[in-house]
């Protein structure tokens, strides 16, 4: 089994046919399977769970909202080609055009230009905000689970190293390999000089994509300055960035005889998935309320301009040496 979705034990629910593909839907958990199932005894079932009206909407709105896009550039594009004089080209000659154009705006059109750009410039304020809180709160989040992880690993490997001290052997790399495994974390052990004495990713080492010294910044503060912890959130190998937090470890004798560090290399991963997800929900979103503060734009600015379009229409017929009917104003207002 992998992936997400729980499997019952027995699979005789999916109803699979021998050498024939089967499609089946879990509404309750809104997931979708393709079932095929090539002999008697075996049964391959993928599940896919189910995209909602609701994103199906988003992303068709955010197609619509790129199609708008390219429209205005290549509309733009046009009207550059067509308005500017070629014996006359340079900014005189375009912004005097744009001054042009500019009059000739509805004041309809200027409504709904106005009300749409307020709301875009609210929506980009709100996404900047909120991705700056996530991003603030996620490294906080990282900061705190680090600093957990480490003060546990450094107390359980003084347990275990409290009596027999750290030997150097094929023995104690099993165990130390082992004791991160269990722990379910990456680990590099550094002597008092700051030296690489075990890890748990040796090839890193031995081709020298990583020096087997201890970081500067956490040999200081830990040999020099002898503090209890030091978590980096900046330490990089190359490009990659990632967290990493150094412990001491000390004897029986409370004197410390290594350091300890536990890089967290899938940090900057998860991080990085997140904020693509974060982005790609709040594009479509946004999408979906441009489609829709542009249509409200369009009902908003018609309400509001009907008096001028109706004094328009009524002056239109007017006619000098005819009888004309006065203009009736059944509201209270302006």
């Amino acid at each position: 089994q992998s992936g997400s979705y729980t499997y019952p034990l027995d699979g005789k629910i999916f109803n699979g046919k021998k050498d024939d593909f089967i499609t089946s839907n879990d509404n309750e958990l809104d997931y979708s399977h393709l079932i095929y199932k090539p002999t008697e005894s075996k049964m391959v079932v993928i599940s896919k769970q189910k995209v909602g009206y609701v994103e199906r909407l988003a992303a068709l709105s955010f197609f619509f909202l790129v199609f708008i896009i390219f429209s205005l550039v290549l509309y733009g594009l046009i009207w550059l080609i067509k308005n500017l004089d070629d014996e006359r080209v340079g900014w005189f000659s375009i912004n005097r055009s744009l001054m042009i154009n500019a009059n000739k705006i509805l004041y309809k059109t200027r409504i709904q230009v106005s009300i749409v750009l307020s709301v875009v410039a609210t929506l980009l304020i709100v996404g900047w905000v909120t991705y700056y809180y996530m991003n603030n709160e996620y490294r906080g989040q990282q900061t705190i689970s680090i600093k957990d992880k480490i003060r546990k690993v450094q107390q359980n490997y003084e347990k275990q190293v409290f009596s027999k001290g750290i030997v150097e052997d094929e023995d104690a790399v099993a165990d130390f390999v082992n004791f991160a495994d269990v722990n379910n974390v990456d680990l590099n052990l550094y002597s008092t000089q700051g030296n690489l004495l075990m890890t748990t990713y040796p090839k890193l080492y031995n081709s020298k994509v990583i020096g087997r010294k201890m970081g500067p910044m956490a040999y200081t503060y830990l040999d020099k300055l002898k503090r209890s912890e030091y978590i980096n959130p900046d330490e990089k190998i190359g490009d990659l960035t990632y967290a990493a937090a150094y412990a001491p470890i000390r004897n029986a004798h409370n004197k410390t005889i290594a350091y300890i560090g536990l890089p967290n290399y899938s940090n900057e991963e998860e991080y990085s998935d997140k904020i693509a997800l974060f982005v790609s929900n709040l594009i479509n979103i946004y999408a979906l309320v441009f489609v829709a503060v542009g249509v409200l734009a369009v009902f908003l600015a018609n309400q509001i301009t009907s008096p001028l379009t109706f004094i328009q229409e009524s002056i239109s017929r007017t006619r000098i040496g005819q009888r004309n009917e006065p203009i009736v104003w059944r509201r209270h207002d302006e």
